[in-house]
């Protein structure tokens, strides 16, 4: 769950990756997330 911190979210992060996860679509922001980690 490090994206989520990366993210600077805490529960703002947790909502989009969330979000990403229920789209089922690729999702750029968790990729730069993993990147920038």
């Amino acid at each position: 769950m490090t994206r989520i911190a990366v993210l600077g979210g805490g529960v703002m992060g947790e909502a989009l990756i969330v979000g990403l996860q229920h789209q089922m679509t690729p999702s750029p922001i968790i990729v730069v997330a993993e990147k920038r980690t």
